[in-house]
C-alpha cells in the first residue's frame, strides 16, 4: 500500500493524522473474532499507535476488544468491540483535551455524517460508530475517515488556556467539578432540543447554562422552584438568563414560553440521575428489574414536588427531615414489593439456636478475624459479608483431606464466582465433616475451595442466622436465631 497518497488534506488537523497513522504496532494476535482480527491486520501497516487485543471480564464471561492508544495523543481513549454482525468503535475525549462546549456547539451546527457524538455521564465527548466487517480495505477507509474527523475537532476546538476551571495545578475542587458537570449537562440538554438542526448564530449556550448554575449556587434554596411548574421563581430563574442565551429572548419568554416545557426538561435530567443510582442499588441487591427503578424515581420526583420548602442542602444531608421522609415513602418500591427471592446458600439453617457470642480479633488492616475449627484443624478466617459462602484455600483443603475431614465422596461440584476485583474464578465445593465457629458446631458443612488467596467466613455462615452484629468494643460477633 502506498499510504502517503491518502493524506492530501490541507488542514493542521489532517497533517497530525499523517503522523499518527504512519503505522500501528500490533502487539497481540490473540483475538478470536474474525472482525477484530481484521482490525488488527489493518493497523499492522502503521506505527505511532499501538493496537492490542485485550480481554475484559464481565458477569457473563470474558469479552474481547481491540484497544487503540495514540502515541501523540495519549488522552484519546479508543477501543473496538465485536457485535453479532457488526463492530462497534468508540472514542472518548476528555475536557483536558478539547473545549467541549465549543466542540458540541460545532457538532450541533454541523452534525457528523460519520459519528454519533454526545457528552457522556463523566463529561467526556463520546464518539460512536458501527462498522461492517466487509474486509480490510473497507475497515481501513472507515478508520481513516473517523480518525481524521476526531483530529480535526481536537485541533479546531482546543482546551481554552484561560479557563480557570482547568488552570488550577491542584485540579478542580469538588464544588468546581460539580459546577462544570452541571453546566455540561445543561448544555447537552439545550443542544439536544435542536436535534441536529442549525443553532441560531450568536447563541451563547454555555453562557446561559453558567448563568443558571451561578443563580442556583448563589441561592441554593431556589432548587425547590425547579420541581414546581407554577412557581414564579422558576419563571424568574429562566427569564434572568435568557438574555445571556441570546439578547432579546427574555421578552419572548415572558410572553410566549411554556414554563412547563422547561420544567419537564428538568424532570428528565432528574430522572436520568436518579435512575443511575436506583439501578446501582438494584444490582447490589441482585435484582434485574429496571422498570422498578423508573417507578422508584417517579415516586421520588412526585414527593419532592409536594415539598415547597425543599432546599439544596437537603440533597447533601441524608438525615434531613425532608430527605428521610421522601426516601422512606419510596424505598419500599426497591426493597419491599419488588423484593427478589431470598438468597439460596449451600448450607441450610440448622442448630446453633439462641444468642451466641463469638470472639473476634482485629488485624492491623482493620479486618475482622474469626477462629474456625475444621475437626481438629484451627485457622483464622476473615469475616466478609460481601462473600457469598465460606471459602478456604487449597492448602487447607489438602490438610483437611489428610486429616479425614474431607473424604473421597465429599466433592460437591464446581461453581464460578466473581471476586471483588472483578475476576472470575472456579470454586470447588467440598463437604467438611465438622466446622465449629465459637460455640456453634455444624456437621456436613459445604465450603468452597480456591487455589490460593484469603480465606473468608462469608454469608454462607452469617446467613444461617436470623440476625448478626459486630461489637468491636468487646470484640464479639453476636448471632441470633
Amino acid at each position: 500500500m502506498s499510504h502517503p497518497t491518502m493524506f492530501t488534506w490541507p488542514s493542521r488537523g489532517l497533517l497530525l493524522l499523517l503522523f499518527i497513522l504512519s503505522s500501528v504496532r500490533m502487539t497481540s494476535q490473540s483475538c478470536a473474532d474474525p472482525g477484530l482480527q481484521s482490525v488488527l491486520r489493518v493497523f499492522s501497516e502503521y506505527s505511532d499507535v499501538t493496537a492490542t487485543c485485550e480481554l475484559a471480564t464481565v458477569p457473563t464471561g470474558e469479552v474481547e476488544y481491540v484497544d487503540l492508544s495514540f502515541e501523540d495523543f495519549p488522552g484519546i481513549y479508543s477501543f473496538v468491540t465485536a457485535q453479532p454482525a457488526f463492530l462497534r468503535w468508540k472514542v472518548f475525549l476528555s475536557p483536558e483535551m478539547v473545549n467541549i462546549p465549543d466542540l458540541m456547539r460545532a457538532v450541533g451546527q454541523t452534525p457528523s455524517s460519520f459519528w454519533v457524538i454526545d457528552v457522556d455521564d463523566d463529561g467526556d465527548v463520546e464518539f460512536g460508530r458501527f462498522l461492517e466487517p466487509l474486509g480490510d480495505t473497507h475497515l481501513e477507509n472507515e478508520f481513516l475517515t473517523g480518525v481524521r474527523e476526531v483530529l480535526e475537532l481536537i485541533v479546531n476546538h482546543p482546551r481554552s488556556s484561560d479557563d480557570a476551571y482547568f488552570d488550577s495545578t491542584a485540579g478542580p475542587t469538588e464544588e468546581e467539578d460539580m459546577y462544570e458537570k452541571s453546566v455540561q449537562g445543561c448544555m447537552s440538554g439545550v443542544l439536544s432540543e435542536w436535534e441536529g438542526g442549525d443553532i441560531p448564530e450568536g447563541m451563547d449556550v454555555r453562557g446561559y447554562c453558567e448563568c443558571l448554575a451561578d443563580k442556583i449556587m448563589g441561592d441554593p434554596d431556589c432548587v425547590s422552584d425547579l420541581f414546581n411548574t407554577t412557581s414564579e421563581g422558576l419563571s424568574e430563574l429562566i427569564e434572568g438568563c435568557m438574555d445571556v442565551l441570546m439578547p432579546g429572548l427574555s421578552t419572548y419568554v415572558s410572553e410566549e414560553m411554556d414554563v412547563s416545557e422547561m420544567q419537564e426538561g428538568f424532570k428528565r435530567g432528574f430522572m436520568r440521575g436518579c435512575l443511575r443510582e436506583a439501578v446501582a442499588v438494584l444490582e447490589d441487591l441482585g435484582y434485574d428489574q429496571p422498570q422498578v427503578a423508573e417507578e422508584y424515581c417517579e415516586c421520588m420526583y412526585v414527593h419532592m414536588r409536594e415539598h415547597p420548602s425543599f432546599k439544596m442542602s437537603d440533597f447533601d444531608d441524608e438525615n434531613s427531615v425532608i430527605m428521610t421522609e421522601i426516601e422512606a415513602a419510596c424505598s419500599h418500591i426497591l426493597t419491599g414489593e419488588t423484593s427478589g427471592p431470598a438468597p439460596v446458600y449451600w448450607n441450610q439453617k440448622r442448630g446453633c439456636s439462641g444468642v451466641r457470642n463469638t470472639p473476634i480479633l482485629l488485624n492491623s488492616g482493620g479486618e475482622v478475624r474469626v477462629k474456625v475449627s475444621f475437626g481438629g484443624v484451627e485457622k483464622y478466617l476473615t469475616l466478609d459479608s460481601g462473600c457469598t459462602e465460606v471459602i478456604i484455600n487449597e492448602d487447607l483443603a489438602k490438610t483437611l483431606k489428610i486429616a479425614g475431614e474431607i473424604g473421597p465422596g465429599d466433592y460437591r461440584g464446581l461453581e464460578m464466582f466473581i471476586l471483588a476485583d472483578g475476576r472470575e474464578v472456579a470454586v470447588e465445593k467440598y463437604r467438611v465433616r465438622e466446622m465449629k465457629v465459637g460455640s456453634c458446631v455444624m456437621s456436613d458443612f459445604v465450603v468452597g475451595v480456591i487455589e490460593d488467596g484469603g480465606m473468608l467466613l462469608g454469608m454462607g455462615y452469617l446467613g444461617l442466622f436470623d440476625s448478626w452484629e459486630l461489637d468491636k468494643s468487646t470484640q464479639t460477633l453476636r448471632t441470633r436465631n
